[in-house]
């Protein structure tokens, strides 16, 4: 044997070990999205149960840029315009916030 068919050889050899890595990856990666996890499935119970009473509003200190006043607003923007720097906090219920620390 020649020394380029040894190496040939060798090549083929470290080649099959990552055809199958790639190969056992794609198949996790397929069975992964067949059978979601249960979290994920989990259905939540509603929290806004009825229609909101403007007449009951709450007005939350501290949460508004000062900017944020009648005597700066430029009316409905644009639907095409981009929202940059918009933080939404949102709050989990008692029971999802105890299902989260198990």
């Amino acid at each position: 044997m020649n020394t380029s068919s040894l190496n040939t050889a060798k090549y083929r050899r470290q080649r099959v070990p990552l055809r199958a890595l790639v190969a056992a990856g794609l198949w996790v990666s397929i069975l992964a999205n067949l059978f979601p996890a249960r979290a994920q499935i989990a259905t939540v119970p509603a929290r806004v149960t009825e229609d909101v009473d403007t007449t009951k509003l709450a007005t939350l200190r501290g949460n508004t840029h000062p900017l944020a006043r009648p005597d700066f607003d430029r009316g409905p923007a644009p639907d095409g315009m981009p929202m940059e720097r918009i933080l939404l906090v949102l709050k989990r219920s008692p029971e999802q916030e105890a299902a989260l620390r198990q």
